[in-house]
């Protein structure tokens, strides 16, 4: 069985599977984050939230004492959990006491912090692969528009631009006098650079009435894997960070 040509420059804006496996990562954290807020809510259902003033803090068994008013009398040191490096003797803070059993208190951070730092954890994760593909989507023009069949032409590869974030590549393009740059690209720059120092490489498409360039990425690949075995080359590993923010230019004709 003939094996399937590797697409040396590969435009799709992002793997389906990286798509699911973020959001579904994105999406364990927001359970969490989701279960933990009703956890403490069931927890404290029909305690009322107080003021409580920090007596003292056990920093080496990370415990803190309170005291506080409540139906008319005090309580003085009252265990209250685990302590923040944030708070301090003499601090205000906000706390849930059981009107059942008053010495009984819960910080009101801990259903209010944690939970919102697993949710928009969460959301940060599931969101990024799709906020990254809109933007691809964005660069590539979908809505502009294009009459292929008047506005055939053939451009030159004349250059590699890597990402200045150290992640895939541009392939630049010459036509007429005028450079065109692909849209965002993953696979093996290295490689087109190669090719192109002893290959005239040539790619099809069209220009759209905005004047963006649509490129036959299909048929390039075809012949970027045919001239990779005519000469005898391997895959490169991926190209390091520190060629990231140049522009190599390879052949101008």
């Amino acid at each position: 069985m003939k094996e399937k040509a590797k697409r040396i420059v590969d435009t799709r804006f992002a793997r389906p599977s990286n798509l699911v496996v973020a959001c579904l990562i994105g999406l364990v954290f927001l359970a969490v984050g989701i279960a933990l807020y009703v956890y403490f809510q069931n927890a404290t259902k029909g305690y009322s939230l107080i003021n409580v003033t920090v007596e003292s803090i056990d920093e080496t068994a990370e415990k803190i004492y309170v005291n506080y008013e409540y139906g008319g009398q005090t309580y003085t040191h009252v265990y209250l959990g685990a302590f923040s490096s944030n708070w301090h003797v003499g601090d205000v803070l906000e706390a849930y006491v059981d009107p059942l059993n008053p010495t009984n208190i819960v910080s009101s951070m801990g259903g209010r912090l944690f939970p919102v730092v697993f949710i928009v954890i969460g959301s940060i994760i599931a969101a990024a692969p799709i906020v990254s593909l809109l933007i691809d989507l964005f660069k590539a023009h979908p809505w502009s528009p294009r009459d292929e069949s008047l506005n055939n032409v053939r451009a030159t590869l004349s250059g590699v631009e890597f990402s200045s974030h150290g992640t895939g590549f541009y392939c630049v393009f010459e036509h007429n006098g005028k450079s065109y740059k692909g849209i965002h690209s993953h696979g093996d720059g290295p490689l087109v650079q190669e090719l192109s120092k002893n290959h005239e490489i040539y790619c099809d498409g069209y220009i759209d009435k905005e004047g963006h360039y649509r490129f036959d990425y299909d048929k390039l690949n075809i012949d970027l894997d045919k001239l990779r075995i005519e000469d005898k080359l391997p895959f490169h590993p991926v190209y390091s960070s520190s060629q990231s923010g140049s522009t190599i230019n390879i052949r101008h004709h």
